[in-house]
């Protein structure tokens, strides 16, 4: 099956010209997959990590004790 006669000019171009337009390609595909894929998961991360902080906020507001190592130590320790 013969190419569309577009592909001709990078059919017939040299080598090096070749990998250049595959690296250059390859580089828009890249481009394009961080922006329609991993940006969008990078803001729902976010949003996710600052919901998760309201709520251990909100957690740690309910006047349950917090854990022995989130108490301050008592003043006589805190002077040495």
């Amino acid at each position: 099956m013969a190419l569309p006669a577009f592909f001709d000019p990078i059919v017939n171009a040299p080598k090096p010209q070749k990998i250049v337009l595959g690296v250059f390609g390859l580089a828009i595909i890249g481009a394009a997959a961080y922006f329609l894929l991993l940006s969008p998961l990078d803001a729902r991360v976010q949003q996710l990590r600052a919901q998760n902080a309201a709520l251990a906020l909100a957690k740690s507001d309910t006047g349950f004790p917090q854990p022995a190592g989130v108490v301050e130590p008592p003043a006589r320790i805190q002077r040495l």
